[in-house]
C-alpha cells in the first residue's frame, strides 16, 4: 500500500495490513504532518493525485555564487579536456594509412625473384676523382721597422739645486702641518685643568696560595655550608611537622603522642615568644616616645 503525505507529497510504500480497515493515524518523516490514513477499503479514489497536486514543493537552495563559479569553471576545463581528446582521436585515426594507401602485395613470384641482383650486390667500386691541389699563398713580407731615434739625454739637475728643491718642500710641509694645529691660546686654555690621571692599581700582595691550600680551603668552606645548612633544614621540617600534625597522625596513629607533645611544646614556644616579643615592643616604644 503507498502512502502520500498531503503536505509535502512524500510517498511511502507500507504492507496492507499495517493500516487497518476503520483507518488510522499516520505521522510524515520528511515534515512531521500527521493526518488520518483510511483503510483499504475506503480510500477515497483521486486522494494521491489530489494530495500530490496540492502538496508544496521544497525550497530549493540557491548555490554560493563564489561555488558556481568554480563549478563553471571545472565544467569548462573538462568540457576543453574532452574536445582535445576527440580532437587527438579524429588526427590519430586520419593519420593511418587506409586500405586504398596500401599496394596490393604481387602474386605468383617465385623464390628466384624475392633475391636480390647479384650485380647490384658487387657493384665495382668507383675510381675517386683527382683532387686539385694548390699552393697556398705567401703572405708579403713586411717591411723591417726603422731604426729606433736616439732622444737627446736631458741635462741632470745640479746637487746645489737638488739641495735646495728638498729644503722648500720641507718648509712647505712644515708650514702645513702648523695650519693643521690647533692655536696656541687654545691649546693652553684646553691644557689648564689636567685630566686626573686613574690611580694605578695597588698589586695584590695576597700570596697564591698552593693547590693543596686551595682543596683544604674548598673543603672548609663546604663545611660551613653544611652547617649553616642543616639547621635550616631542620627548622624547615620542625614547621612542616607542626603544620601537618594531624595528617600525620591519621597516616601514622602508633606516634599519635608523640605528635601530640610536640605540637603543644610548639604551641608553648609559640606564646612565650608571643608575649616576650609584646612586651620588647611595649619596652622600645617607651624608650623612643
Amino acid at each position: 500500500m503507498r502512502l502520500t503525505c498531503p503536505n509535502c507529497g512524500a510517498q511511502y510504500d507500507v504492507p496492507g495490513d499495517a493500516i487497518p480497515s476503520a483507518g488510522r493515524d499516520v505521522e510524515c518523516s520528511n515534515c512531521e504532518e500527521i493526518w488520518y490514513q483510511t483503510g483499504p477499503g475506503q480510500a477515497t479514489p483521486g486522494f494521491a493525485e489530489a494530495a500530490a497536486a496540492l502538496a508544496v514543493p521544497a525550497p530549493r537552495r540557491e548555490i554560493d555564487p563564489a561555488v558556481r563559479d568554480v563549478l563553471m569553471q571545472e565544467a569548462a576545463r573538462e568540457a576543453e579536456a574532452r574536445a582535445e581528446e576527440l580532437a587527438a582521436q579524429a588526427f590519430a585515426q586520419a593519420s593511418l594509412p587506409t586500405a586504398g594507401d596500401v599496394p596490393p602485395a604481387p602474386e605468383n613470384l617465385a623464390p628466384a625473384d624475392l633475391l636480390p641482383d647479384e650485380d647490384a650486390l658487387y657493384e665495382p667500386p668507383s675510381v675517386p676523382e683527382t683532387a686539385h691541389i694548390t699552393a697556398p699563398e705567401t703572405p708579403p713580407v713586411p717591411d723591417a721597422p726603422p731604426p729606433p731615434v736616439a732622444e737627446p739625454a736631458l741635462p741632470q739637475p745640479r746637487p746645489e739645486r737638488i739641495a735646495q728643491n728638498e729644503a722648500d718642500r720641507r718648509r712647505a710641509e712644515a708650514a702645513l702641518r702648523a695650519a693643521r694645529l690647533p692655536a696656541r691660546d687654545e691649546l693652553a686654555s684646553a691644557t689648564k685643568t689636567p685630566a686626573r690621571a686613574a690611580p694605578a692599581r695597588a698589586p695584590s700582595r695576597t700570596p697564591l696560595a698552593p693547590t693543596g691550600m686551595r682543596r683544604k680551603q674548598a673543603r672548609e668552606r663546604k663545611a660551613r655550608g653544611y652547617a649553616m645548612a642543616l639547621p635550616i633544614a631542620a627548622a624547615l621540617g620542625a614547621i612542616f611537622v607542626y603544620g601537618q600534625a594531624a595528617r600525620i597522625t591519621q597516616s601514622v596513629p602508633v606516634i599519635t603522642s608523640e605528635i601530640t607533645e610536640y605540637v603543644e611544646t610548639m604551641d608553648a614556644l609559640r606564646d612565650s615568644v608571643t608575649v616576650n616579643g609584646r612586651a620588647f615592643v611595649t619596652w622600645m616604644t617607651g624608650r623612643t616616645g
